[in-house]
């Protein structure tokens, strides 16, 4: 019997939503459905099928190739497979997240002693989607498929279309053994997923590299998954950078990242003048705490700046109100928990840089500190009514 298919772009709202339950019960019941990825087309199944149906399966999606290697789990969503799985190392979740979905394969290291577990919970045998270290696991961009996989109430395995079908970069032919075709035209990437391995060092510490080419460049995967702190004063000379090369300092000896994520600084001014260099006084004032003032020209602030940061960290009230106008949607904070201002030193002497520079040290490691724990701050309220102590030589 020929598979049914479904052309997408000629259904209405409500004969989609009517394909995707009809497409996750065909799951539910053992048959093998052509969904669409953001990739590639691909043979989905339930992963617990019987031993005789997944040795058909196999013979469809592969032949004779690579006979036992692991399938991958599509997953639904990042959330439900770090909670799945049980995933507590926060680089491997920060990947996860920033990178899902999307076109990324990952194979994810988990200790040998829960990884048992970890497969019973998301309803994954053994062997089918992991080589007994790591899971094999993607989050297909396809909302149709992500619906089909959620409503399917089972773990399901997408393997490519079988070689006889070419690229598939055009509507999927039918493929023998089928229940049903999805068929939503060309594929938006029209090539294969990247794999990066979310491995565990020897100490048990996550790390991250790719171990094999495909639609997303490695430099890519690297922006996305570190972490971008920057730091907003005014002209973007004195309290901005000299808050940057303290951070870079402090992070520079912790070569595991803030709370195990690659953390880097940058700074900006709401009214900088570009290319400005940094105040002569910042570098004897970094210096007394043995910091040196990283090489810097003031650049002003852009909502690009701004919204690709993971927190914003704000001089005073009247900055962090400034960059939420800017950029409503950044993550935006006082740079002191307590929520008072840090005064600008410009124009005072030498003794006030040296003060502005240690209230910089002491509130940079208390939110470094924050980004090390499991919980951090997401907001902070605008309005603060407390003052800072002024430092020497000013007056309130």
């Amino acid at each position: 019997m020929p598979p049914e298919v479904l052309k997408l772009r000629e259904l209405t709202g409500a004969q989609r939503q009517s394909a995707r339950a009809r497409a996750a019960a065909a799951l539910r019941d053992g048959e093998f459905v052509v969904l669409p990825c953001e990739t590639l087309y691909g043979v989905a199944a339930r992963a617990d099928l019987p031993a005789p149906r997944l040795a058909a399966f196999r013979t469809l999606t592969r032949g004779s190739e690579n006979p036992t290697s692991p399938f991958t789990w599509h997953a639904p969503s990042s959330e439900s497979v770090i909670e799945g799985l049980g995933i507590v190392d926060p680089l491997h979740a920060r990947a996860l997240r920033r990178l899902s979905p999307g076109p990324v394969r990952f194979v994810i290291s988990l200790p040998p002693a829960a990884l048992p577990a970890a497969l019973a919970r998301v309803q994954l045998p053994p062997r089918i989607a992991d080589d007994g270290v790591g899971v094999h696991v993607r989050i297909p961009d396809e909302e149709f498929t992500r619906g089909v996989l959620e409503e399917s109430g089972v773990a399901v395995v997408i393997d490519r279309l079988p070689k006889s079908m070419g690229d598939a970069v055009t509507a999927p032919g039918l493929v023998p053994g089928v229940a049903m075709v999805i068929d939503t035209g060309p594929t938006r990437l029209r090539k294969g997923s990247t794999s990066i391995r979310l491995g565990l060092d020897s100490g048990g510490r996550g790390f991250w590299e790719v171990i094999a080419a495909g639609a997303l460049e490695p430099r890519i995967i690297e922006r996305r998954i570190r972490r971008t702190v920057l730091f907003v004063c005014t002209g973007n000379t004195c309290r901005s950078p000299m808050a940057e090369s303290i951070a870079t300092h402090i992070a520079s000896q912790r070569p595991r990242g803030i709370g195990g994520i690659p953390t880097v600084f940058a700074s900006a001014g709401i009214a900088a003048s570009e290319g400005e260099p940094t105040s002569s006084e910042n570098v004897a004032a970094l210096a007394a705490l043995g910091v040196s003032q990283l090489p810097h020209h003031a650049r002003g602030l852009t909502p690009t700046l701004a919204h690709e940061a993971d927190v914003v960290y704000a001089m005073t009230k009247g900055h962090l109100r400034a960059v939420r106008a800017f950029a409503p949607s950044a993550n935006v904070l006082l740079l002191d928990p307590g929520g008072s201002d840090i005064p600008d030193p410009v124009g005072s002497g030498a003794e006030v840089y040296a003060h502005t520079a240690r209230l910089l040290d002491s509130f940079i490691r208390l939110r470094l500190g924050e980004l090390e724990s499991p919980i951090q701050p997401l907001a902070q309220a605008a309005e603060v009514t407390s003052t800072s102590t002024p430092p020497p030589g000013t007056s309130s």
